[in-house]
């Protein structure tokens, strides 16, 4: 029986599978995938979500060409909105009011997008759910692509009630 082993170097994150040695960019250099960890921490269970994000990492590494860092980055860049949309009454009618959003809560959004429509997909194991979700984003296949665009046309639209 094979078992994974990860062994934490400075910069590295070395797994032995099948007797191969798969070298990882270790997950506390990514500034993106560490906020998604975070964001995904719930009730105090963080060793168990280091293995799941540990696991998606090897996951992406074995099946991927690209970078493991460029595709969580590329995919959290796509999916930051940078204007929000707030509600205002005038008289008897809801006016739309664009607003320009701070880069925490942009990330904190569009970390909350990526993570809900990972959980939604059809996969077992949710560390393939997480990679196939991000890979969907930079191939703009995903939903959360969608969504930011949804709101940005929401704000175009409505710049005239500023």
């Amino acid at each position: 029986m094979n078992k994974k082993k990860f062994v934490k170097n400075s910069n590295f994150l070395v797994t032995k599978q099948n007797n191969v040695y798969y070298n990882l960019f270790f997950y506390d250099h990514v500034k993106n995938f560490k906020k998604l960890m975070q964001f995904s921490l719930k009730k105090g269970k963080k060793n168990t979500i280091e293995n799941v994000f540990r696991n998606s990492l090897f996951y992406l590494a074995k099946n991927k060409t690209e970078k493991a860092k460029t595709i969580i980055n590329q995919s959290v860049h796509k999916t930051t909105p940078y204007i929000n949309v707030k509600t205002k009454r005038k008289g008897s009618k809801n006016v739309y009011i664009p607003k320009k959003m701070k880069k925490n809560f942009s990330e904190f959004l569009s970390s909350n997008w990526i993570l809900d429509s990972a959980k939604k997909r059809s996969e077992n194991q949710f560390h393939k759910k997480l990679i196939n979700e991000l890979i969907d984003i930079t191939n703009n296949k995903s939903m959360v692509s969608k969504k930011k665009d949804e709101l940005h046309k929401l704000a175009a639209e409505n710049s005239k009630n500023k």
